[in-house]
């Protein structure tokens, strides 16, 4: 995956909740809907618009 598609599939989950950036420190962590999905507390619709953001991409 090139440099361009990468941040653009880190600012649609920035946006959606799933990513938090700290433009601080330059970095990123899981955010607070990535979060809830972790604890069990996403349901199919948040999990269909992970993977709709994402393109369902697997990491190369």
């Amino acid at each position: 995956m090139d440099k361009t598609t990468c941040q653009a599939i880190l600012l649609a989950l920035v946006e959606a909740g799933f990513v938090h950036r700290d433009d601080g420190r330059r970095t990123y962590a899981l955010g607070p809907a990535a979060l809830a999905v972790a604890a069990g507390g996403g349901d199919r619709a948040r999990l269909a618009r992970l993977t709709a953001l994402t393109g369902g991409r697997r990491p190369d």
